[in-house]
Parts: C-alpha cells; sequence; structure tokens
C-alpha cells in the first residue's frame, strides 16, 4: 500500500508501558472497469499487524471516507 496519509499516535494503555501505534490511508482506486466500485486500503499497526480487509465505496471519495470512518470507529 502507497499511503497517502500517514498519522503517528502515542498510545498509553492504562497499566502497559507506551506505545507507536501507525495509522495509514491508502490511495484509493477502482476495481471494476466501470468505474462503479472503488476500495481503499488503510492500516492501524501494530493493532492489526496484518492486511485488513479495504474500505469500499461507489466511487474513490466513498472508500475514503469509508477508511476514514473506520478508523475513527
Amino acid at each position: 500500500m502507497t499511503a497517502i496519509v500517514t498519522l503517528i499516535l502515542f498510545a498509553k494503555p492504562l497499566n502497559d508501558p507506551e506505545f507507536r501505534l501507525t495509522v495509514e490511508v491508502g490511495m484509493p482506486d477502482c476495481i471494476d472497469g466501470l468505474h462503479e466500485k472503488w476500495r481503499c486500503p488503510w492500516s492501524l499497526r501494530p493493532l492489526y499487524p496484518h492486511r485488513l480487509a479495504d474500505a469500499r465505496g461507489v466511487d474513490a471519495v466513498h472508500s475514503l471516507s469509508m477508511a476514514v470512518s473506520t478508523l475513527q470507529d
């Protein structure tokens, strides 16, 4: 994934040491030839070290907003 947004945070669990949290959102891309289905990759490491399901939408902006929305929850 080529990240278009990277955010570095530091998380401090109640009884554990502080750790670095990296949030990334990738470039949306079309997954059909009709430009009706789009995906946008995102990651939240180290909480989810493996690749997660891409956010999906009907256009690039929709898929990007779905990725950001998922990360906000």
